[in-house]
């Protein structure tokens, strides 16, 4: 039995939402109501992430069983609780986690039996109850044409390295995460990028070349976690989340977000900024819009679609952002403009001027980053634009 400091990695912070106890996921990159389970499997991810150096990108956490099995030889339909990829990005550690005082009793192995059974690229599986670890892995041995499977226990966990290399002496290779490199924004910008960023719904074809240094520029910073957004406000950057989100029309678009928390509000909701390549009609060409959703315990939804090319305006490397109110409320369709411009009129703002919706100004000749404070600016008027937004649509829904 192997046991992990459970105190240590134990979440210190607990978010109120509404009266409701809830963590942020690590992996997840969403609040999580607290069970005695979910505190186990938290504390867990905090060791794998921190002392068995797991990248959080090769971990899965309440994840499908069916996604990785073949269509036709679905065996079992449940979640296992943390897979970890390996670097080819198949599933080959599995662990499942109960709550503190639970026993490793036959009922807790023959689930993670199942769905090692059924995972057929699975080779370390772990069941975690509070501290303890149980990591075994199987030797199979043919007698007289049965195949015999034998369960190997290891003494301790060794790191995602040693894992992956696979053998005794754990020296075969050194694991490289990849290094995030901004993109280059710098004029001309070459056919095989912008073909990339057309292609992966980036940036659509039919947007005005003189958009794309500003667009490429803020992509890269949207994607760059390591320059951390930091406010005073309460405003918490917790990374890039691979989602999807629809819109009004009926589409969905999948694509790396930039998440926010905003731990100032009752509800704690996450904002999410990316750029994605969609049409505004359906003859119509290709735009880019600045993508923004929110999602709250009680709903997931796209906030604002920003078309770049109607409402970013150029001037001498300055990006000037903004929006004129046209908003759609669910099932009531479109909503008169002014009727948004003089709600928020009500309201105390930053972002309200002579009868616009200005969001901000950014220099695009050099990187942007976190630090500046066009761009804390930018992605503050943003945010509370969302905000309000969303706001009127509960104010029109007669939603108290």
């Amino acid at each position: 039995m192997i046991e992990f400091n459970f105190k240590k990695h134990k979440p210190k912070i607990v978010y109120d939402v509404n009266g409701i106890k809830k963590y942020l996921c690590k992996v997840r990159k969403m609040l999580i109501h607290i069970t005695p389970e979910e505190t186990v499997r938290q504390s867990f991810l905090g060791y794998l992430i921190t002392e068995i150096k797991v990248p959080i990108a090769q971990i899965l956490v309440e994840e499908p069983i069916l996604r990785h099995q073949k269509e036709d030889a679905i065996t079992h339909k449940g979640r296992a609780d943390i897979l970890i990829l390996h670097e080819d990005g198949r599933p080959f550690i599995l662990y499942e986690c109960k709550k503190e005082n639970d026993s490793f009793i036959t009922q807790v192995y023959k689930q993670a039996d199942n769905y090692y059974d059924a995972i057929r690229s699975i080779v370390y599986v772990g069941v975690v109850i509070g501290s303890n670890l149980h990591l075994f892995y199987y030797e199979y041995e043919n007698v007289d044409n049965d195949e015999i499977k034998e369960r190997i226990d290891l003494a301790n966990h060794p790191s995602y390295l040693q894992l992956l290399n696979d053998n005794e002496d754990f020296e075969i290779f050194e694991y490289q995460q990849e290094i995030y490199k901004r993109p280059n924004f710098i004029q001309p910008i070459s056919k095989k990028d912008l073909t990339e960023y057309y292609d992966y719904g980036i940036i659509g074809n039919g947007t005005n070349e003189n958009l794309h240094p500003f667009l490429i520029n803020f992509y890269g910073w949207l994607l760059d976690k390591d320059d951390k957004f930091e406010t005073t406000n309460k405003i918490k950057d917790i990374g890039i989340k691979f989602t999807k989100f629809g819109n009004a029309g009926g589409g969905f678009f999948t694509q790396e977000y930039r998440a926010f928390l905003l731990e100032y509000l009752d509800d704690k909701p996450i904002v999410f900024f990316g750029l994605n390549g969609m049409n505004s009609g359906k003859n119509s060409a290709i735009g880019t819009s600045l993508f923004v959703a929110i999602e709250t315990n009680e709903h997931s939804h796209s906030s604002l679609q920003l078309r770049c090319d109607k409402y970013i305006k150029l001037e001498n490397n300055i990006a000037e952002i903004w929006h004129d109110a046209t908003i759609t409320v669910g099932k009531l369709g479109a909503s008169k403009r002014n009727e948004l411009l003089n709600f928020i009129a009500t309201k105390q703002n930053n972002i309200l001027f002579e009868n616009k919706i200005i969001l901000g100004k950014i220099n695009f000749s050099k990187e942007i980053t976190s630090q500046q404070n066009q761009t804390k600016i930018f992605i503050n008027n943003l945010i509370e634009y969302a905000i309000l937004r969303d706001e009127f649509r509960h104010y029109k829904k007669g939603i108290s």
